[in-house]
């Protein structure tokens, strides 16, 4: 088996090999063709490097990451997700990559029922107490969700709330499609959207949490048994050995039962990854965030 200091260093390997073929090829062949006689051609020429590097890099990532979870899909990361630098004279790239699985899902009812798929809902209403926001505001995107009129408890359906607002609009009635949507939904603040964004997603269809990957506040929201401290004990566990089965989280130490429980609520390996590439070229900064699904399929794309 491959260790994950391993795996890691291959990742960063393979990543700084192919931006490095970006530099030498494709930059030295189109980017530095452009006249550079002024400052203002200058400024556009090194804005439209970093671009063209924020995207390849990324589009790298993708391809890495296939071949990386190919080879070993048990692979762990914290908070600060995977992070590499390339730097190649005036120019630096950074990629981070992060795990959607191993954040809570919002998909926490059913858009044509509005009945609460449990498992889901459970979990992120838990997380909202944990990083001290209120369970309420569960209620608030289940009724953003749900395809009826009918206002939840701290909701707020058509006219009731969405329609009385000085730019009026209407429940969305479906899943987010994005993770700032959130913003659109009533009692969403930025400061609470800032507070809560690292540890949801949108892209989780199942709502199961990658034990591999999640952070110590999710995977206590698992269960209202899930102590900070025995959180902290899977997280001790899978950096000197990787869950490579979700039975496995019986074998650490307070889970011999428990981890029985939430056998119907974890899983240990991801497929969706999010992807964030800085490139800066001089004074020039771009960045693009991509989220991409193990074989090839982009969720999500933006370019700053």
């Amino acid at each position: 088996m491959v260790s994950n200091k391993s795996s890691e260093k291959g990742f960063a390997l393979i990543v700084t090999l192919l931006i490095t073929a970006i530099l030498v090829g494709v930059v030295v062949e189109v980017i530095y063709r452009v006249y550079l006689s002024s400052s203002r051609v200058a400024n556009f020429t090194n804005s439209q490097k970093a671009a063209l590097l924020a995207r390849a890099s990324v589009d790298i990532t993708r391809v890495a990451l296939e071949g990386l979870m190919k080879e070993n899909p048990y692979k762990t990361m914290d908070g600060e997700g995977w992070s590499f630098s390339h730097r190649e004279e005036d120019t630096v790239i950074t990629v981070s990559v992060f795990g959607e699985q191993g954040r809570a899902s919002t998909r926490i009812v059913y858009p044509q029922t509005g009945a609460a798929n449990d498992r889901v809902y459970e979990t992120y209403r838990r997380l909202l107490t944990i990083l001290e926001q209120d369970e309420l505001l569960a209620e608030g995107l289940a009724d953003w969700i749900d395809g009826d009129d009918e206002p939840r408890p701290a909701g707020g359906e058509g006219i009731d709330y969405y329609q009385h607002l000085p730019r009026p609009y209407m429940a969305k009635n479906n899943y987010l499609h994005t993770s700032e949507e959130l913003l659109m939904v009533k009692g969403y603040t930025p400061e609470i959207f800032k507070a809560i964004a690292p540890f949801i997603t949108v892209y989780s269809s199942d709502g199961y949490i990658n034990i591999n990957t999640a952070q110590k506040e999710v995977l206590m929201a698992l269960s209202e048994d899930v102590t900070e401290d025995l959180a902290q004990r899977i997280i001790d566990f899978r950096n000197d050995t990787p869950f490579h089965d979700k039975s496995d989280i019986m074998r650490v130490s307070g889970f011999e039962s428990l981890g029985f429980t939430l056998q119907n609520r974890i899983t240990v390996d991801s497929s969706i990854f999010r992807i964030f590439a800085v490139a800066r070229t001089a004074d020039a900064v771009r960045e693009v965030e991509a989220v991409t699904e193990l074989g090839g399929k982009v969720l999500y794309w933006r370019e700053m």
